[in-house]
């Protein structure tokens, strides 16, 4: 006959395991995509983060539901890493100093929020252009949105290092094909220019938009 001891002692373990099963949380297979103003580069992160079968999660497209900004963040947070996207949408700096191009406030809020929320190693912090970042958060890495690309590939090891599924051979399949259009646009412009249709940088940036059309939205490009 089994002592009293003996029965709790079991039911105890039994606890335990139940209880590494429920805390045990699968892949939502989600990315939480923070951004400000600049719809070109949430657009080009959000289709990236789609081709590599993953779900971007973009907040003003979740349903609102009467919350608040922040209970709307906390019902949509069940995502596996985030990006954050720090573009020059504002102005800001110490009293007295001259101003700086710095990320909205929301922007900064969300970054620190994720960091404790999932942790560094899942959050991805990109900057575009010339942009103030903060100095608070210790240990953050700021990849920049660059047109070559490369922020692909980063991207990808990062989301590899915080123990993310990623298939390369979809991420390089964007990567090459970015630069195949790349390929396309040389052409396009010395052709162009052989005919002396380049004389304006508004010209330029029209052929840049045709490729882009052409490519059916494989790709965003931007020219400054």
């Amino acid at each position: 006959m089994r002592s009293l001891e003996e029965e709790l002692e079991e039911q105890g373990d039994t606890q335990e395991v139940l209880a590494v099963q429920v805390t045990h949380k699968l892949p939502s297979k989600k990315i939480f995509i923070v951004h400000g103003h600049d719809n070109e580069a949430k657009q080009t992160v959000a289709r990236f983060v789609t081709d590599i079968d993953y779900k971007p999660i973009i907040l003003h497209e979740q349903a609102s539901g009467g919350r608040t900004v922040i209970e709307k963040i906390e019902a949509n947070r069940d995502v596996d890493f985030a990006i954050v996207l720090l573009t020059p949408d504002d102005h800001g700096g110490k009293l007295g100093e001259a101003v700086q191009p710095r990320a909205r406030q929301n922007v900064i809020f969300e970054l620190g929020y994720f960091i404790g929320f999932l942790g560094r190693p899942k959050v991805f912090a990109l900057t575009r252009g010339t942009v103030e970042v903060p100095s608070d958060f210790t240990g953050v890495v700021y990849h920049v949105l660059d047109f070559a690309g490369g922020w692909k590939l980063e991207l990808a090891k990062e989301m590899l290092n915080a123990s993310l599924q990623v298939d390369w051979n979809k991420v390089m399949k964007r990567y090459c094909r970015y630069h195949e259009e790349i390929e396309h646009i040389k052409i396009r412009v010395s052709f162009r220019s052989q005919l002396g249709l380049i004389n304006s940088p508004q010209l330029l940036r029209c052929i840049f938009r045709e490729v882009r059309d052409d490519a059916a939205g494989a790709c965003a490009f931007e020219a400054h």
